[in-house]
């Protein structure tokens, strides 16, 4: 987990448009959660841009979280997913906070995540419209994708979706500066010579990879980041060719079935190609 942080240096953010909410009400935030929870009661008070604010602890090891919705109707009738939904979670020092390894002398990293999802019916998908991870110094990861095969539209055939439903499409696009030094330098090192024998060693880890799924324009991509750091400055492009879709069975039968993650990532490297481009800043 040493290297956990550092998938920051992925550093993706794109412009990209967003399914338009309307500014949610405290009386519809208190009732959807109740319905979701199965009953757990949250209060609730509206941030400036209309997001559902939680107000009492829920669980969750973050500063903040925040949710909205369209649709609710489907929730508070039926039980049943919004048409829309996006959660925004921040944190002081995200990395703690989510259990991660981080070295003792790391500053705090302080980030906000958001996920905005929503339903095509017609079509039967689920679109990602953002995963973002905004972090420090306005560096920021970001991915969009889009499920296939998943049937909402009851009870029912949302278990039976939980197994067919595959994620393809998925593209991550993005820029980081060289803000993000003070926060990588820990686990880059603080002299020359440690940082390049980590970034040698870093190196040599991805000319290891199966170039199947890292073909060597992809290896050359990360080598050139890898370089950069602990002060990467620059965009880097990755579409990621899923072929027929990342089944979401394949990630349940890891729990339901006991395969070990190690199989988990085997199969996904299987049928996964990754296509990466950097491109220094200016």
């Amino acid at each position: 987990m040493r290297r956990a942080p550092l998938a920051l240096i992925a550093l993706l953010a794109a412009p990209i448009p967003t399914h338009a909410f309307t500014r949610m009400s405290i009386q519809d935030c208190d009732a959807a959660w109740q319905v979701a929870t199965q009953g757990q009661a949250v209060s609730h008070t509206l941030s400036k841009d209309g997001w559902c604010l939680t107000n009492t602890p829920t669980g969750l090891p973050f500063d903040q979280f925040e949710w909205q919705a369209e649709g609710l109707e489907q929730v508070l009738q039926n039980s049943l997913p919004p048409i829309a939904l996006a959660m925004r979670i921040t944190d002081a020092d995200m990395p703690r906070s989510l259990g991660l390894k981080v070295e003792p002398d790391a500053p705090a990293m302080p980030m906000q995540i958001t996920l905005s999802l929503h339903q095509n019916a017609q079509d039967k998908q689920v679109i990602i419209e953002s995963l973002k991870i905004e972090g420090p110094q306005d560096n920021v990861v970001t991915l969009q994708g889009t499920f296939h095969d998943v049937d909402l539209s009851s009870a029912a055939k949302m278990q039976i979706s939980l197994g067919s439903a595959k994620l393809r499409d998925v593209t991550l696009t993005g820029f980081g500066n060289r803000k993000l030094e003070p926060y990588l330098r820990p686990y880059i090192g603080n002299t020359f010579p440690e940082r390049s024998r980590k970034r040698s060693a870093m190196m040599g880890e991805v000319t290891d990879w199966p170039s199947h799924s890292f073909p060597a324009a992809t290896k050359q991509a990360v080598k050139q980041l890898i370089a950069t750091l602990p002060a990467p400055n620059g965009t880097l492009q990755v579409n990621v060719d899923t072929g027929a879709g990342l089944s979401a069975g394949m990630f349940v039968n890891t729990f339901v079935l006991g395969i070990s993650s190690r199989g988990l990532g085997e199969q996904i490297l299987d049928s996964t190609i990754f296509h990466a481009t950097w491109t220094p800043a200016e």
